[in-house]
C-alpha cells in the first residue's frame, strides 16, 4: 500500500476470515498504534450560568481517496464473495456478530449484544441491541433478522456465497421482537465465524425483495458508511451513518476510485489525486514509487489463502 504523507487518517479495512473464505491474497496496510487514552477525571460541578447549554459540533468533513485496480461485482449480500466486494459491503452492513479487524477468525458483538448456545451446540439464541435504526429510520428488530436469512435461503442457488447460511443453516425463528434463535444442521466449531460472514448480514425490509437478487442495491444494511453514490468502473462514494449505534468513523468520506491498470494509478497517488493506492500495483510502479518524494510504502503479510 502506498499513500500521500499528507494523509493522517486510513480507513481501516475489512480483514476476511482465512479459515472460512479464501481469495488470492495481496499486501494489507500495517496496522498503526494508537495511543493510550488518558485515566478519565472527575469534571469539578460547573459554576451557575444563564448561558444555554453547549450543543454538540457536527462531525468535520474529513474526505479520504483510496484508488483500486480491483472490481466490483456485487451489493447482493448472498453474492458478496469476491475480497473487492466483501471490502465494500463490510462497510456499509453489519452482522449479528463482526469479525475483528486484524484477527484470525475472532468474532465480536454487532447488531446482537450477546447469544445463548444449547446443550447440543446447533441452537443460537441471539439477543439483539435494542435502539437501533436502520439509515432511513426503519426499527433493527427480530422481523429484519429473519427476512434477511430467509431472502438468503429463497435466492441462493449454490453458486455464490449464500451457501455460507444455507449449506450450514436449518432455519431462524423469531422468539420475540428482540430475540432470534437459529438451528444449525450440526454443532459446527465455526458456527460464530459464519454468522459474521456477509450472507449473515441484516437488511432493511423496506429496501430490499425478499424474493429477488439485489446486485445494484445499494442500501446496504446498519454499518458505519452508507453508500452516497455508485458508478461502476469509476468511483464508490461512502459518507458516516448518522445514526449508526458504534463508534463513528474517523474519516467521514471515503472514495474508492477505479482504475485500468497500476501505472494510472501509480501516477494519480504522485499528482495528488488520490490518498491510498491499495490492490494493485505493479512490482516495476511499486520500487518506483518507494523513492518518490511524497510518497510513503507500507508492506504486510497477506490475511488471505487459497
Amino acid at each position: 500500500m502506498l499513500r500521500n504523507k499528507s494523509v493522517f487518517s486510513i480507513l481501516a479495512v475489512l480483514v476476511m476470515l482465512s479459515m472460512l473464505l479464501t481469495a488470492c491474497g495481496g499486501g494489507t496496510p500495517a496496522a498503526s498504534d494508537e495511543p493510550a487514552a488518558p485515566a478519565p477525571v472527575e469534571p469539578a460541578a460547573p459554576a451557575a450560568t444563564d448561558e444555554p447549554a453547549a450543543t454538540e459540533e457536527p462531525m468535520e468533513e474529513t474526505v479520504l481517496v483510496i484508488g483500486t485496480t480491483d472490481s466490483w461485482s456485487s451489493f447482493e449480500s448472498g453474492w458478496v464473495y469476491s475480497f473487492h466486494d466483501w471490502e465494500l459491503f463490510h462497510q456499509c452492513a453489519d452482522g449479528l456478530l463482526n469479525s475483528v479487524p486484524g484477527s484470525a477468525g475472532e468474532v465480536e458483538p454487532a447488531l446482537a449484544e450477546r447469544y445463548d448456545v444449547s446443550e447440543d451446540g446447533t441452537e443460537f439464541t441471539f439477543h439483539l441491541r435494542s435502539g437501533v435504526v436502520f439509515p432511513d429510520g426503519t426499527p433493527f428488530n427480530a422481523d429484519a433478522v429473519v427476512f434477511s436469512f430467509e431472502r438468503i435461503a429463497a435466492i441462493d442457488n449454490d453458486e455464490n456465497a449464500g451457501f455460507l447460511y444455507t449449506a450450514y443453516a436449518s432455519g431462524v425463528e423469531k422468539v420475540d421482537d428482540m430475540t432470534v434463535k437459529v438451528t444449525f444442521n450440526a454443532p459446527y466449531a465455526f458456527a460464530a465465524q459464519l454468522v459474521a460472514t456477509n450472507p449473515w448480514k441484516i437488511l432493511n425490509p423496506n429496501a430490499w425483495s425478499a424474493t429477488e437478487r439485489g446486485t445494484e442495491n445499494t442500501a446496504c444494511g446498519i454499518g458505519p458508511y452508507v453508500i452516497e453514490s455508485f458508478a461502476e468502473g469509476e468511483e464508490a462514494v461512502f459518507v458516516a451513518n448518522e445514526s449508526y449505534y458504534g463508534t463513528a468513523p474517523k474519516v467521514s468520506k471515503v472514495v474508492v476510485r477505479y482504475f485500468a491498470d497500476s501505472s494510472t494509478m501509480a501516477l494519480a497517488l504522485q499528482s495528488g489525486e488520490i490518498d491510498i493506492a491499495w490492490k494493485s500495483l505493479s512490482p516495476a510502479d511499486f520500487d518506483a514509487l518507494q523513492s518518490a518524494d511524497g510518497i510513503t510504502t507500507e508492506v504486510s503479510g497477506g490475511t488471505e489463502i487459497r
